[in-house]
This record gives structure tokens, C-alpha cells and sequence, in this order.
């Protein structure tokens, strides 16, 4: 054992003589080239699962954002959680410097989530200390942190503010004015009849006028699409009817009467909801609804929606999803039968999120001639039209678990025959990519051997011949025979993976 002592003065010169002696202090680390600092800070931000961003720029399909709309609970409560995951790092980040914040605005702004009234004073605060900052002494106002925001998401769930509040110097028409680029309306008209209340908030005029530049007016209107508008596209979410921002008829004139059309040009994606006052059609009925340049539509709840839907004028409609239950309808009333006679024929997308009926499925087959994408429960996945080159399936990760995997394989080989020209096949449910990776893992346990089984024997019921149809799961990613088994010490898990596994465990 070695005992500590104190150096004699030799031993000490002895030390000094072989000590290294050090360069000088190091030059500064030459700073990143801006581009290539957004483009980390953009990744590092952005918390939804590859291919999909949390960062919006343009209306989207509901089938191009994440999550699925397969689960109203589990899958919202995921994306509030990814949604503030993103916010603590796009602060931290921000606060590093002066610089960092500059580039980081473009995404420290680009969604903002509403759960309280009092932080609509806070967000106006904060424009005008970032305007003060970057107007006229720092560069174009159009760069400010309001021109930024791209999405605002009133959370349906989470409204915390009652009709004793005091009123706010910063209201909604305030924000909308002062974010002229936003593009995303997320949650609208629902459940949020608290804010509405506000003081302030109808002295300002129509909102309307500040968002989707409106025609009514008792002259016939023309439902064509013009591509001489410059103005952006905007999704609208979770609209429902007596919504003060967008009107789902014309306003009463003057003289009593509701004007004779409804001339909506700019949005691009609307998602109708049922509200505790559920829709008049019959208010509807003698008046043209006219949205040119809508492109897709999301029916959610009860008929009240569906039958709204169905006044709709929509030329340019190619994407359809569908979550409404409509019973007592005689066939030649139904919504669904009326929507599938109008705009079968233009739909390239179709989506249906409920059990449908063999009515409906029959009626796609009828109507449907140039679908090409179809989403569907995977026990109805047999009447896709002829026309389908990809088919999305549901509940792939109860098959294995209910007992009906000879059910599954039946109705894979019907899509298979029904669909000549089918590609690729996907599983829509993050859940079950999840249990594939637990299976992979876990080598020993029967359960996993089961699941592992069953994924393989999925993948040879898709080989046709010398054509192969592809099995994909939700982020597009090929499910093949060595997707299911893992040599020792190997894993594929990437970074997602590992965020939708904690988050599935509740560690997130």
C-alpha cells in the first residue's frame, strides 16, 4: 500500500521539469454558418415521429399530420404532450443567445396552444417586445414573432377561463390581426363558448373579415375555383355551427332574410364537429354554400355535421374522411349516400373512421370510381373499389388478441382479389408498431413469439405471384420477415421509436 506523504523540494523540480507545457488558450470555436444552426434547431424542435413535423407551414390531410385521428382520447392527449415537449426545448433553446433566438423564432412561434385567456395578454406582450426589438431599428416588421405563427390551436380540452374574467386588452381579434399568416384554426366553436363571452370580443366587427375573405349576397354565386387568388389556404378544425369566427350560413341581412349564397374562396381543409346546438340544415337548404377550393373534409360526431356537409358546394373536393353515425335515415336521405352521389366520383382519398355499413361499403363500390386511397377498419378492407392502389387498415394490433387472425388472413386474400392494381398496404396504428418492437426484443417470452408469428405469416399473405404488396406500418417504414427478429445485442430503435415507447409507458 502506497502511503501518502509530503514531496521533498528534488522531487517537486523533479515534476516541474517534466511537466508539458501547455499552448496557449484556445482560439474561439469559429460559430456555425446560419443555415446549417436553423436546420439543427429546426430537428432538434421538431418532436412528432419522422416523416411526420410538428412544425405546420400549409394545410394538410388529416392523413399527412400525426397523430392518426384513430383514437379522439389517447391520440390528442399524445399530441398535447408532444406539442409541450417541443415548447420546453424551443425556449431553452431560444435562451441561449441573442443569435439562437433570432433563427429560433420562426419556430418558437410557429403553433401556438391556447388553454387559458390570460395568455392572449402575455402573447401580445410578447409581439410587442419583440417588435420593438426587430422594427424599425432591427430589420422588417414582417419578420416579427406574430408574422410567424402559423397554427393556433384553442385547446378544446383544456379551456380554463369563465365568463367572470375580467376583459383583456389582447383578445382574439387581436391575435388574428396582429398574426397575419396563419394558416392552421385548430378547435373553434368548440367547447369554447366561454371565450366568446369575452368583452371586447364582438365590437371589433366580423372576425370572419380577418381571417377567410367572405362573399354573401343574394346573387348567384360562381363555385369556381380562381387561381388569380393570392391569398394563403387555411385549415379549419373542429368547426362547429353558431361559431362567431367562421359562419356555417350567410349572415341576416337588414331586412330579416339570409342572403341567398356564402362565397368561402380560401379554405383549403375543414373538419366539422357537432356542437351542444346542433346544425339546421333545413336553415341551409335554400342557400348555396360555395368552398371552391377546399380539397379535403373531416366529418366527426353525430348526423348534424353530415347533413350540413351535404349543402356544401364543393367542386374540387378529392379527400374525404368520415366518422359519422347516422341512423332513422330512409337510403335516399342518408348524408352518406347523398355525399357519396355528389362527390364519389371526385375522391381520390377516402377514410372511415366507424364501422360502416355494407349500405356504405356497397355505395363506395358504386360511387368511388377513381379512388386510389382508402383507410378503413381491416374487416371491411375486402369491399375497397378496384380503383385502390394503397388501403390503410385499423386494428391490426387487436387481430392477434381477439382471437380472429383467420379472420384477418380471409379478409387480406378478398383486398388482394378485390384490388388488382394494390401497392402497399399500411398499418395505421402507432400501438401496434410499438408491439412489434416489444416482440422483437423479448425473445423468450411465448407472447412475443406469438405476435412475432403472426406479423410473419401478415407479410406472406401479401405476395401475389411474382408481385409483391407492400406491408408498411404508420411512418411508412417496410415490414419484412427480419423486421421480427433481432440478433443478440442488435435493436432498431431510433430516436422515435424511443420517444413513442416512453410515451406509450407514460415516462414522457
Amino acid at each position: 500500500m502506497v502511503i501518502p506523504r509530503r514531496l521533498k523540494a528534488a522531487e517537486l523540480d523533479e515534476i516541474r521539469r517534466g511537466e508539458p507545457s501547455f499552448p496557449s488558450p484556445l482560439k474561439p470555436i469559429p460559430s456555425l454558418p446560419t443555415e446549417l444552426l436553423r436546420q439543427i434547431i429546426m430537428h432538434a424542435t421538431d418532436t412528432h415521429p419522422s416523416p411526420f413535423s410538428i412544425h405546420r407551414s400549409t394545410p394538410l390531410s388529416v392523413w399527412d399530420k400525426f397523430p392518426f385521428p384513430s383514437n379522439d382520447r389517447l391520440d390528442l392527449e399524445m399530441e398535447r404532450t408532444l406539442h409541450i415537449l417541443s415548447m420546453r426545448r424551443k425556449v431553452v433553446i431560444s435562451q441561449v443567445s441573442k443569435l439562437w433566438r433570432d433563427i429560433t423564432i420562426e419556430y418558437l412561434f410557429n403553433s401556438i396552444r391556447l388553454h387559458h385567456a390570460k395568455q392572449l395578454p402575455l402573447l401580445g406582450r410578447a409581439f410587442d417586445a419583440d417588435e420593438r426589438r426587430n422594427g424599425p431599428q432591427g430589420g422588417d416588421i414582417q419578420s416579427s414573432a406574430a408574422c410567424w405563427v402559423r397554427e393556433i390551436w384553442l385547446d378544446p380540452e383544456r379551456i380554463d377561463s369563465t365568463t367572470s374574467d375580467p376583459p383583456l386588452e389582447f383578445d382574439l381579434p387581436d391575435l388574428f390581426q396582429r398574426c397575419p399568416n396563419v394558416v392552421v384554426f385548430r378547435g373553434f366553436g368548440h367547447r369554447s363558448h366561454f371565450w366568446y363571452q369575452q368583452a371586447g370580443l364582438f365590437k371589433k366587427g366580423q372576425i370572419i373579415k380577418t381571417i377567410v375573405p367572405t362573399t354573401y349576397g343574394d346573387e348567384e354565386a360562381s363555385c369556381e375555383s380562381s387561381d388569380t387568388l393570392e391569398r394563403r389556404r387555411f385549415e379549419i378544425s373542429r368547426l362547429v355551427d353558431h361559431d362567431p369566427f367562421i359562419p356555417l350560413a350567410p349572415p341576416t341581412s337588414t331586412s330579416g332574410l339570409r342572403s341567398s349564397y356564402l362565397l368561402m374562396h380560401h379554405i383549403q381543409s375543414l373538419e366539422l364537429h357537432p356542437s351542444d346546438i346542433f346544425y339546421n340544415p333545413s336553415a341551409s337548404s335554400s342557400t348555396t354554400i360555395c368552398l371552391p377550393n377546399l380539397t379535403h373534409l373531416f366529418i366527426h360526431g353525430l348526423c348534424g355535421p353530415a347533413q350540413y356537409a351535404t349543402f356544401l358546394e364543393m367542386p374540387n373536393i378529392r379527400s374525404l374522411t368520415y366518422d359519422a353515425i347516422c341512423t332513422g335515415f330512409d337510403l335516399d336521405q342518408d348524408p352518406f349516400q347523398t355525399l357519396m352521389e355528389r362527390h364519389g366520383a371526385k375522391l381520390q382519398e377516402l377514410a372511415l373512421l366507424h364501422e360502416p355499413s355494407e349500405e356504405e361499403l356497397l355505395q363506395i363500390q358504386q360511387y368511388c370510381t377513381n379512388l386510389e386511397t382508402m383507410y378503413v377498419t381491416w374487416a371491411h378492407a375486402d369491399y375497397c373499389p378496384r380503383t385502390v392502389t394503397t388501403v390503410g387498415l385499423f386494428g391490426l394490433e387487436d387481430a392477434v388478441y381477439s382471437a380472429r387472425v383467420h379472420r384477418l388472413f380471409t379478409t387480406v386474400r378478398g383486398l388482394l382479389e378485390a384490388a388488382p392494381g394494390l401497392r402497399e398496404v399500411k398499418d395505421l396504428s402507432w400501438r401496434s408498431g410499438i408491439v412489434r418492437q416489444r416482440a422483437a426484443r423479448s425473445q423468450k417470452d411465448p407472447v412475443a413469439l406469438r405476435d412475432r408469428k403472426f406479423w410473419a405469416d401478415l407479410v406472406k399473405v401479401f405476395r401475389r405471384g411474382e408481385e409483391e404488396v407492400r406491408l408498411v406500418d404508420w411512418r411508412g417504414r417496410t415490414l419484412d420477415a427480419g423486421s421480427f427478429t433481432l440478433g443478440l445485442g442488435e435493436g432498431r430503435m431510433d430516436e422515435d421509436d424511443r420517444v413513442m415507447e416512453q410515451l406509450m409507458a407514460g415516462i414522457l
